[in-house]
């Protein structure tokens, strides 16, 4: 399974409800053992995808992509 989740709550995110999912997000995503990338400019999203997705295919579990900075904007 492949995730893709907004990480919301990261430096220069403006909006202050998000902040407490920066808190629990990657510690939860540890937890579950799960590998994750954080991409933050636009130009990396594809490639992150498509290396998560192979990722997710040979090892057979989920990966996360962290969308943040610029990407969520």
């Amino acid at each position: 399974m492949l995730l893709l989740i907004p990480y919301r709550g990261d430096i220069g995110d403006a909006f202050w409800l998000m902040g407490p999912y920066k808190d629990t997000t990657e510690p939860l995503l540890k937890v579950l053992n799960a590998p994750y990338s954080v991409i933050s400019k636009n130009e990396e999203i594809s490639k992150a995808i498509v290396d998560a997705q192979g990722s997710t295919i040979s090892w057979q579990r989920p990966v996360a992509v962290l969308l943040t900075g610029e990407t969520i904007k």
